[in-house]
């Protein structure tokens, strides 16, 4: 080998203790970094998995609960609401806790709602009413009202959905103007 080529040689060190240290130490920090990477998808995913429970289980002390109401919902929606309707009665029967008992009436209200039974909806929606009146079921009982032509309930409710509002909320005043034009046009004051 010529002078030229080992002096080129030489400064490489491809063999050298320090070239095989600094590989070595490469690997290792690589191996570091992906530990660290895969504790962190780990833990954001058991993150994600327990928040999603908690939200779904957030109103909800009774584990049969959502079965129940998801149960109702399928029978109704596979047109069996008889079996919706015994499903709910019967959860309603085994909680005393005044959330579900109102969130099993709201279901039940909107089964006999779905099939135009109106004044047994009502009558559900305003069951639940007893547990706290909320914007959605002021509306649900207005619109429940106005479609079977119960014009003086559908504007007692309007007005309390127009209470219920978010005054903070961007669309307040549109959704307000919404609700007083309704209730005009089934001839009551806003």
């Amino acid at each position: 080998m010529s002078e030229d080529a080992k002096s080129k040689n030489s400064n490489v060190h491809v063999g050298s203790p320090v070239a095989s240290r600094w590989r070595r130490m490469r690997w290792v920090i690589l191996g570091v970094v992906g530990v660290i990477l895969l504790a962190f998808a780990v833990g954001a995913t058991v993150k994600w998995y327990q928040n999603r429970n908690d939200k779904e289980n957030a109103l909800v002390t009774d584990p049969g609960l959502p079965r129940a109401v998801d149960q109702a919902q399928r029978e109704a929606a596979t047109g069996d609401p008889a079996a919706a309707h015994k499903t709910l009665d019967e959860a309603l029967k085994k909680t005393g806790d005044k959330t579900q008992k109102q969130a099993l009436l709201i279901q039940q209200g909107i089964t006999y709602e779905n099939q135009k039974q109106y004044d047994q909806a009502i009558t559900s929606y305003r069951q639940a009413e007893q547990y706290g009146l909320t914007f959605d079921l002021a509306q649900r009982i207005a619109q429940v009202a106005q479609t079977k032509g119960d014009n003086t309930l559908a504007i007692e409710y309007y007005k309390k959905t127009i209470k219920l509002l978010n005054p903070k909320d961007r669309i307040y005043a549109a959704e307000k103007q919404s609700f007083e034009d309704i209730i005009r046009s089934l001839g009551g004051q806003p």
